[in-house]
């Protein structure tokens, strides 16, 4: 990772930003407050100027993880939760609403977008376009070189574990599953 973030790539943001929203959940966990969640959905909205909808995928598990574990009543974990989420299209959307009020001919060209739009960025190439790879410019299918591949294998959920990707990550899936076990197994009588 460091190799790469010694370069103008906004996945360093996104990284560092992902993991203040995480941190921001697990402070808001140890005692119900709704400030803490405020601050992740504000971090994950920044995280989503970064590069779009790479941000939420760190959403789903968090939002599970505070309904059920949030030591508060289910009906204000709901409603924390629903703040949080205002406060993440607040902290994001902004930049969305004025590039896509302005007229085109007003502003610069979206880069990355076929039609000069954020939104068909945000959905298109950095969002579908990166899992089915139906996108012009996106990663594509194929091998190395060909097709707009570069080397970057098939589209979809199994590139992680190919070969290219694979020895990058996969190493990590089974000691994240035997420490969530663990953690599982050392925690039982809290639940």
């Amino acid at each position: 990772a460091a190799l790469m973030f010694r370069f103008n790539n906004p996945d360093a943001l996104l990284a560092l930003l992902m993991t203040v929203t995480v941190w921001c959940v697990l402070r808001a966990l140890e005692r119900g407050r709704t400030t803490w969640l405020l601050w992740a959905g504000a971090a994950v909205g920044f995280a989503f100027l970064t590069k779009t909808l790479q941000a939420f995928l760190i959403l789903p598990p968090l939002a599970v993880l505070y309904a059920v574990c949030a030591p508060v009543p289910v009906r204000k974990r709901l409603g924390q939760l629903a703040l949080s989420a205002l406060t993440m299209v607040v902290a994001g959307g902004w930049w969305v609403a004025i590039v896509e009020l302005m007229p085109a001919s007003s502003r610069p060209y979206v880069g990355g977008s076929q039609n000069n739009s954020f939104l068909e960025l945000t959905f298109g190439y950095n969002g579908l376009g990166r899992i089915n790879g139906e996108e012009t410019g996106s990663v594509g299918g194929g091998g190395r070189g060909g097709g707009g591949g570069g080397g970057w294998g098939e589209t979809g959920i199994g590139r992680m574990f190919n070969s290219d990707i694979g020895g990058q990550i996969a190493w990590l899936l089974p000691a994240a599953l035997i420490l969530l076990a663990a953690g599982l197994w050392l925690t039982r009588k809290a639940a």
